[in-house]
C-alpha cells in the first residue's frame, strides 16, 4: 500500500511540473513583451475552452498607447478547395488600468489573470493563393474575382510595380505583408493594405492594375 501511495504522489508531481513548463504551442513575442509559463498555460486553456481546433500559434505584444498586453490566438486553418477558414481569438489581461470595469465584467471565460468572451472569437472565410513558391490567404472581396486577384498578386511578386505616389517614397511590397485587397469597380482601382510584421504601421495603397503592371497612385500610413 505504501508503494502505491508513493507512486501516485510521483505521478501528481510529474503532472504538475509538466503543466508549469512552457507549452509546446509557439508564442511569438514582439516589442519586449514577456509572459510567464503560467500566463501561457492559462491563455492556452482559455483558447481550448473556446474552440477545440488545434492551436497554431499565439501572438503577444504591447498594445499602444497604454502598452496593454495584446494576445491573439491563431488556430489551425480549415482548407476547403481555394478557400480557407481562419479562426482567431483575442485574450485580455484582467487589468483595470487598461480596461473599464464594465468591459472586464463582460469577459466571462477566465483563467487566472486572463479572460475572453465569445465575441472575441472570429472565424473568417478567406481565399487561398499559391503564387510561385509563396502561399497567401486574403479576405474575400465579392467585387474581385479569384483570377483577377491572382494576376495582381503575381504582378506584385514579380516586382511589376510602378510607383507614382508622391506622399511617400517607393517601398518594396512583399507578398506576405499584404493584409487585404479590395476593388472599386467604378474607377478600376484597387485598395491594397500592407501590414509588415516588424512594425505596427500599416500602409494603404491606392493603385491601378492593367493586367500586367501595378501602378501606385497614392499611399497613406496608419499608425495605431
Amino acid at each position: 500500500m505504501r508503494l502505491v501511495v508513493v507512486s501516485l504522489l510521483a505521478v501528481v508531481l510529474l503532472t504538475s511540473t509538466a503543466h508549469a513548463q512552457t507549452p509546446s504551442v509557439p508564442f511569438e513575442m514582439r516589442w519586449g513583451m514577456s509572459l510567464t509559463d503560467n500566463d501561457k498555460a492559462q491563455i492556452l486553456e482559455i483558447a481550448r475552452l473556446v474552440s477545440d481546433r488545434p492551436i497554431a500559434k499565439v501572438l503577444a505584444q504591447p498594445m499602444l498607447p497604454a502598452s496593454a498586453p495584446y494576445i491573439r490566438v491563431s488556430y489551425q486553418n480549415e482548407i476547403v478547395g481555394t478557400s480557407v477558414i481562419v479562426a482567431r481569438l483575442e485574450v485580455r489581461k484582467l487589468d483595470p488600468r487598461h480596461w473599464q470595469s464594465a468591459y472586464l465584467d463582460s469577459l466571462d471565460i477566465r483563467r487566472g489573470e486572463w479572460a475572453t468572451k465569445r465575441e472575441l472569437f472570429v472565424r473568417e472565410v478567406q481565399r487561398r493563393f499559391h503564387i510561385d513558391d509563396a502561399e497567401i490567404n486574403l479576405p474575400q472581396d465579392d467585387e474581385l474575382s479569384y483570377d483577377e486577384l491572382a494576376r495582381l498578386l503575381r504582378a506584385i511578386k514579380s516586382k511589376a510595380v510602378v510607383w507614382r505616389a508622391t506622399t511617400l517614397p517607393s517601398m518594396d511590397i512583399k507578398l506576405e505583408d499584404i493584409a487585404r485587397v479590395s476593388a472599386v469597380r467604378s474607377s478600376r482601382r484597387y485598395a491594397i493594405v500592407v501590414a509588415p510584421s516588424h512594425t505596427t504601421t500599416s500602409y494603404h495603397i491606392d493603385a491601378e492594375f492593367d493586367g500586367k503592371t501595378v501602378i501606385v497612385k497614392r499611399v497613406g500610413m496608419a499608425i495605431p
